[in-house]
């Protein structure tokens, strides 16, 4: 067994030790989707080669990077400029820059001339293009429909009238292997020959439903990521207890050959 098996199994732990990590640190963020990566266990693949003495072992794979795009719990938060997607499909927003990204983080605010942004500053896209609030509309009075239409109730000569805001664009695809992370909660479409791919959701399905007043929550679990964590940092003492064994090994052969 070669010093570079070992060494293979300790990178794909520290790789994972980092993802596991940011998982951890993103927990709290809405919309977050956690992060895995799939390869040979390394621990298997050791006892495998110790018992078959194949000696064909050549080390473990540089392993794989996933993203669980399971949906978070929706909580409730009250607070009107946040929305919630139960069901498929992502918001569809434009960066400062020009760029088409989704998320499923509806934690927006508004900008100075009323347009609903996200955290970082994107416009959030509806139908029609951007959607804009009153400056002098109480945001307290926003309501969402279940299919996106968002209006606001305002006094107009003294009497309440029913303001209609636009309707969110929420779009979706089939193949979400098109989807490339960019940060904690946000996709592009890389490939642009891709975007056709990128639709409306239906939003009559009974599977779809947008409210304000509530957040999604990260899909990540601390608890879980912890035990992964234990369980990861493990696997590579067992590298370095394996590396140190070999370097022991090397040693006496070349005194032996001395």
């Amino acid at each position: 067994m070669s010093i570079y098996a070992a060494a293979s199994g300790m990178v794909l732990e520290q790789k994972r030790q980092e993802i596991i990590a940011r998982n951890l640190a993103s927990s709290e963020i809405a919309g977050y989707k956690r992060e895995f990566i799939s390869s040979h266990n390394f621990k298997a693949d050791l006892s495998r080669e110790v018992m078959e003495n194949t000696n064909k072992y050549q080390g473990t794979s540089g392993g794989e990077i996933h993203i669980d795009l399971q949906q978070g719990a929706i909580k409730k938060t009250n607070d009107p400029l946040d929305f919630a997607i139960n069901g498929p499909g992502y918001f569809e927003t434009e960066s400062q820059d020009g760029h088409t990204m989704y998320t499923r983080n509806g934690q927006f605010s508004l900008d100075r001339d009323g347009i609903l942004i996200t955290k970082n500053g994107d416009a959030v896209q509806g139908i029609d293009g951007e959607i804009q609030v009153p400056l002098d509309a109480s945001t307290n009075n926003l309501r969402i429909s279940p299919n996106g239409e968002i209006t606001i109730d305002t006094n107009v000569d003294g009497e309440q009238e029913i303001t209609a805001l636009g309707t969110l664009k929420i779009m979706t695809t089939d193949d979400s292997s098109i989807l490339k992370k960019i940060s904690s909660s946000d996709f592009i479409v890389e490939d642009v020959k891709n975007q056709e791919q990128m639709v409306e959701v239906d939003t009559s399905s009974s599977r779809f439903m947008l409210s304000n007043g509530y957040l999604e929550s990260s899909n990540a679990s601390p608890i879980k990521d912890m035990v992964l964590m234990v369980q990861s940092m493990r696997e590579f003492e067992m590298g370095q207890k394996m590396l140190k064994s070999l370097d022991d090994m090397g040693k006496q052969a070349r005194a032996k050959l001395g």
